[in-house]
């Protein structure tokens, strides 16, 4: 049997789906975010914090010393503007916690992440996993990081059935595992309940929450357990 597997570079994954009869099934409309990588001098926290406002994400990112990240979910391009000024204005409405003084930005760009699945893991010899296969938010990584681990887990597959005779039925029940579960990861009316305890706002933006936690299964079951949540696809 030869097969190839493909996680995800760019255009690349675009063209092998194409090519294997491989389509995407959009769940949502892109979310548009307006980043910027900077310098700054003063307090930098150095921890992830992510910020739900009513209509919008922002997520900041520490960097190597003096320098951070900054993700501000936009309504469309034309809120993007790669200026201090601009950087000052977002800075103040959805952080105003955040002092530090920006003094560089050294990278901006305006970027679009659609939630979009594979309608299969694989066909014939190709097969998907991670960005390849399915778009998620950003602000998570969710895509990229379980990416890994269904990498691990198809090369440990397609390992069995090469070298220990196991029947390739073992591929096609990782594809329908894994697109189970990203179904749930990405169909907002399913991916997320509530326990009666949880607190008010938890229930209220229980999906956001979910969709901000880098973590996938069990694990992300174990996070947002502790606020209350139960994730449909947690095993």
């Amino acid at each position: 049997m030869r097969a190839a597997f493909v996680i995800g570079a760019d255009g690349y994954d675009s063209a092998v789906r194409r090519l294997s009869g491989i389509e995407m099934t959009e769940y949502r409309p892109p979310q548009v975010f307006s980043v910027f990588e900077i310098e700054a001098a003063g307090d930098l926290p150095d921890e992830v914090r992510i910020l739900l406002d009513r209509d919008a994400t922002s997520v900041y990112w520490p960097l190597e010393n003096g320098r951070c990240r900054w993700g501000f979910q936009v309504a469309d391009a034309g809120a993007h503007e790669p200026s201090l000024e601009r950087l000052r204005q977002m800075l103040s409405a959805r952080a105003p916690w955040f002092t530090a003084q920006p003094s560089q930005i050294y990278w901006s760009t305006l970027a679009s992440f659609a939630s979009r699945l594979a309608r299969s893991f694989g066909n014939g010899q190709v097969w998907l996993a991670g960005d390849a296969a399915h778009h998620a938010a950003p602000v998570a990584v969710q895509s990229m990081n379980s990416g890994l681990v269904e990498a691990r887990e198809l090369a440990s597959r397609m390992s069995k059935i090469q070298r220990s005779s196991a029947a390739p039925s073992l591929l096609q029940e990782f594809a329908a595992q894994m697109h189970g579960a990203w179904e749930s990861t990405l169909d907002s009316t399913r991916a997320v309940g509530a326990r009666p305890n949880a607190d008010p706002w938890v229930k209220e933006h229980a999906a956001r929450i979910v969709a901000c936690t880098p973590a996938s299964g069990d694990d992300l079951a174990a996070l947002v357990g502790q606020i209350g949540l139960t994730p449909a696809n947690a095993r």
